[in-house]
Order: structure tokens, then sequence, then C-alpha cells
């Protein structure tokens, strides 16, 4: 595995946001005095507001809960279940808010990437059971337990004295 089961994500994402304050401050005032991009604070406090709610929930939560997601399933399962927004939100548009009437290949490729992420969740299960890891009516956190690497052994146990136990 390219991550360890420890990484503490909140960290991770505490330090990018230092690295991105020292470094994007002043390539932001630099573009400003250059005339590059005009910067300028919200004139309004419902704007302000706005900016800032997409801010936290638009970038920071989304990309931390993908972060989070990435280190329980795998990137591949991670990613396919990320790309499920685009029929979601296809749905949304056309049947729930009547705002959009889309062509037959875009339902037609909505309903493709749907069946695609159904198949590869049908497919890990059923792979699971074969091997007999997942019993019938297991529940899918039992599922996201296995998929987040092996357990820590406790010291001074029976594995511990066959390895000889000097290994850590």
């Amino acid at each position: 595995k390219l991550l360890k089961s420890s990484v503490e994500v909140p960290h991770i994402f505490g330090r990018i946001g230092i690295i991105c304050a020292f470094v994007g401050t002043p390539l932001v005032l630099l573009a400003d005095l250059t005339s590059v991009e005009k910067f300028e604070l919200p004139r309004s406090m419902p704007a302000y507001l706005l900016v800032t709610a997409n801010a936290l929930f638009g970038s920071m939560l989304s990309n931390l809960l993908l972060t989070m997601c990435v280190m329980m399933v795998g990137p591949l399962v991670a990613t396919l279940g990320l790309t499920t927004t685009i029929p979601l939100s296809l749905w949304v548009e056309s049947v729930l808010l009547h705002a959009h009437s889309f062509q037959w290949g875009y339902v037609g490729g909505a309903v493709l990437v749907t069946a695609g992420v159904a198949l590869l969740g049908w497919e890990t299960t059923e792979d699971q059971k074969s091997d007999g890891d997942l019993a019938e009516g297991e529940e899918i956190s039992s599922i996201l337990e296995s998929r987040s690497g092996p357990r820590p052994r406790k010291l001074g146990s029976a594995n511990d004295s066959e390895a000889g136990g000097d290994d850590l």
C-alpha cells in the first residue's frame, strides 16, 4: 500500500494550508501589483458569507472526505464513487429541479457510469464472498474495515514468539 493507516489526514491538510498561506499570499499580492489579476474582498456581507461557505464546504470538506475515503477503500473505488456525482447531478437537474432537459447521449452515459460503479461494487463483494472473507448478510462496515489494512499485532501474542518478536 502507498498510504499507511496511521496517516493523520487533518495534519496533512493543516500543513498544506500553512504552505498555501505562506506561498499563495505573496503570489496573490504580486499578481495584484503587476495588474495580472485584480484582488478585492467581497463588497457585501452575503457575498462574503457565500465565498466562505463555498471555501468550507465546496473545497475543504469535500477534499477531506475524499482523502479519508481513499484511505478507507482505496483510490480506484473512491474515484469511481466520485464519478457518480455526474449522473447524480444530471438526475437532480432534470428530474427534481426541472432545470434542464438532456439529450439521450447524456442520459445513456450517466446510465453506463452508474452501471459501471454498481458492477464494481458487486464484483468486489462477490470476490470477498468467494475468498471466504464475507459472510452472507455482513454489513458494509466490515468490508471497509477489511480494506483499511492489516490490524496491528498485540505484543506478547503467540505470533510474536513464532516470528522472534524482534521485528518491530
